[in-house]
């Protein structure tokens, strides 16, 4: 880095540079493991002189795409007071707009500790009863697990006293070397954990979702000797050892979570399928919508003219009332009245003290008397001013939202953090076209459609 303070490694990823990464599916997406990720971190805190993953949090799977490479880059940041480093995971697709990285895994740094503390020499334990394999790999496939011979690493596995034990090694013919430990042997040892009931699973497909306290004790290994023990919930934690009974890894603790396959297969389909609406700033147009004959309507029931809208027959007229907490009662003078010019636009601003029923029936009652209005004027859109993510302001501009699709052109929706803006002003930011904008900051944005990844489908 350019102050010397960090650190940015940098590679690339395919199906054709790392064949073994097609032999793990779920739902038959190629997904780059989670333990790849782990890999990533460990190898990137080699260079710092932190070989230990203290905690990585899984953000977004890894989808690779059939052809073409993925850019990654592992960032680890300055250290701090425990000569710890925060680290990020990234990646970049050949298709992706500059710029657009996806960020897969987040978590810190820190120095290893000088012993490790596991005994598996004697094996398998003396104690231990052996677990029956055969079809092992049937069960999950059945729920979207798709492993390839080179991730089918089982071999033997035993129950003892509320642990497992089991034995995982790679086929012949996947190279160890250059790895701490290979993803695919590391997965291996994960696939025990449903033969003891160890976690709390609900059915479906069960993948790692945060590794804390990982260290890589030798590096090399082609089998292991694995001990899975319970930590509550959802998660687990490994000892790891080679042939001989010498320590390679341990996770202090592992948790999984539910995935489902039918998201990844949604996020799998390509970037022309998948949108998200971004909020980008309007572009400047030129005229005259300032000087447009302007009317407001009240929501509060506070004004002093309003009209009865529980009975569809009665005429749009300015009628004064007394008793302002009647919520069937909405403000209005919208049309010409004594020779008063007609609006070319009536705005409603929600006040922020309703509740979410009494906002949207307003709204309602709103939305019906203008659509039956007749008089000169009632053609101009009536503009919905709400106010941020307040539930009750959330919940009527998805009404409002619903009724642009049904009546395109007689309303407008405006979000703004602006309490104080002037109906002049309001009226000065609606633009041709554009029948939902927002204000934040005095910046005018308006909705778009950006082509999504799979953090988006994924995100919970």
């Amino acid at each position: 880095m350019a102050d010397g303070r960090g650190l940015v490694l940098t590679g690339l990823v395919s199906r054709a540079s790392h064949a073994w990464v097609a032999d793990h599916q779920v739902g038959g997406v190629v997904l780059l493991p989670g333990t790849a990720f782990v890999e990533l971190a460990v190898r990137a805190g080699d260079e710092v002189g932190c070989g230990r993953v203290e905690e990585l949090t899984l953000q977004a799977p890894l989808i690779l795409p059939e052809e073409g490479p993925v850019r990654i880059q592992v960032v680890v940041g300055d250290g701090d007071d425990t000569d710890g480093r925060p680290v990020s995971v990234f990646s970049l697709t050949e298709d992706a707009d500059d710029g657009d990285w996806t960020l897969h895994a987040t978590g810190r740094l820190a120095p290893p500790r000088s012993t490790a503390e596991q005994d598996l020499a004697a094996w398998p334990p003396a104690d231990a009863d052996p677990v029956d394999l055969a079809d092992y790999y049937a069960g999950p496939a059945q729920e979207g697990l798709g492993y390839g011979p080179v991730f089918r690493g089982l071999r033997a596995a035993w129950r003892s006293a509320g642990e497992v034990f089991a034995e995982v090694a790679l086929p012949d013919g996947v190279d160890a070397a250059g790895f701490g430990v290979h993803p695919a042997l590391l997965d291996a040892a994960l696939h025990p954990i449903g033969l003891g009931g160890l976690v709390d699973a609900q059915g479906g497909a069960m993948l790692p979702f945060s590794f804390d306290g990982v260290e890589i004790h030798a590096t090399g290994a082609t089998l292991l000797r694995v001990r899975l023990s319970p930590v509550g919930g959802n998660a687990v934690s490994l000892s790891m050892a080679d042939a001989t009974g010498q320590p390679v890894a341990s996770v202090d603790t592992l948790a999984l979570r539910p995935v489902s396959a039918e998201a990844l297969r949604a996020a799998s389909v390509g970037q022309d399928s998948l949108y998200r609406v971004d909020w980008v700033p309007a572009v400047p147009t030129t005229g005259t919508r300032s000087t447009r004959t302007v009317a407001e309507w009240a929501l509060d029931a506070r004004d002093p003219y309003a009209v009865d809208v529980t009975d569809a027959t009665h005429p749009v007229t300015a009628t004064p009332v007394t008793d302002a907490t009647d919520a069937t009662h909405i403000a209005a003078p919208t049309h010409a009245t004594d020779g008063a010019e007609a609006p070319e636009l009536v705005i409603a601003r929600v006040p922020r003290d309703l509740g979410v029923r009494e906002a949207v029936d307003r709204t309602i009652a709103l939305a019906r008397l203008r659509l039956r209005d007749r008089n000169p004027g009632a053609d101009a859109p009536l503009l919905v001013v709400t106010h941020g993510d307040d539930a009750a302001h959330a919940a009527v501009r998805g009404l409002v939202r619903s009724a642009q699709a049904e009546h395109p052109g007689r309303f407008l929706l405006l979000d703004t953090d602006d309490d104080t803006l002037p109906a002049e002003r309001i009226a000065a930011l609606v633009a041709p076209g554009e029948d939902h904008i927002r204000l934040r900051g005095g910046e005018v944005q308006v909705p778009r459609l950006a082509r999504a990844g799979a953090s988006d489908a994924l995100r919970p």
